[in-house]
């Protein structure tokens, strides 16, 4: 059973375009929906595994690496 959604703030031209694009991948509105939220959240993690990974390589290069330490670096060049 499907149900009705409203999406506040949405002006018409995007409106059409997400329509169109659903219908050329062949889903409904509430299915591509759902792709595009899935995609976004799979490109936010990728982002975040990047982010680690450079972490990982900088905590290689200097041996002992402390990310407390470093945050209390940056709060001290933040506040003097």
């Amino acid at each position: 059973m499907s149900s009705v959604t409203t999406i506040k703030g949405i002006d018409e031209e995007t409106w059409k375009t997400f329509k169109t694009e659903a219908a050329k991948h062949g889903a409904t509105m509430g299915d591509f929906f759902g792709m595009l939220l899935q995609k976004h959240m799979a490109d936010e993690s990728l982002t975040q595994q990047e982010a680690f990974a450079a972490m990982d390589r900088l905590r290689a290069k200097s041996g002992k690496w402390s990310g407390s330490e470093e945050i209390r670096k940056w709060r001290h060049r933040r506040m003097s």
